[in-house]
């Protein structure tokens, strides 16, 4: 019985997120009725598919040919990582020393839309 409530709760967690794809689909379904919000959602479903099926394909043999360089690339990573947490850092303290009001000194949304 544990390991199926296990599996439930998994299921869940992993189900009930919302993506950056599916509020726009449900606001297009509220907005333009069932038919048309499904169409987009089965759309997307295919595109994830795809997207899924590609990256199983290609993982191995990309793994393989990437494998030497491991290394570097787990540093250029641990570094990226690092500047992005600085430079949220340094937002914060701009913001607390009273930067110019009215003025946004964070990251738009849009750079959100983009880059995922």
């Amino acid at each position: 019985m544990s390991a199926l409530l296990d599996g439930l709760l998994a299921g869940y967690g992993i189900a009930i997120p919302l993506g950056g794809i599916s509020i726009p689909i449900v606001n297009l379904a509220l907005e333009r009725g069932f038919r048309l919000g499904f169409v987009a959602g089965v759309g997307t479903a295919t595109v994830d598919m795809a997207c899924a099926a590609l990256a199983v394909f290609t993982g191995a043999a990309l793994a393989a040919f990437i494998s030497p360089y491991s290394f570097p690339l787990q540093l250029a990573s641990g570094l990226a990582l690092m500047a992005m947490g600085a430079y949220g850092l340094l937002l914060i303290r701009k913001k607390k020393d009273g930067g110019k009001p009215g003025r946004r000194t964070g990251p738009r949304p849009g750079r959100y839309m983009a880059g995922s």
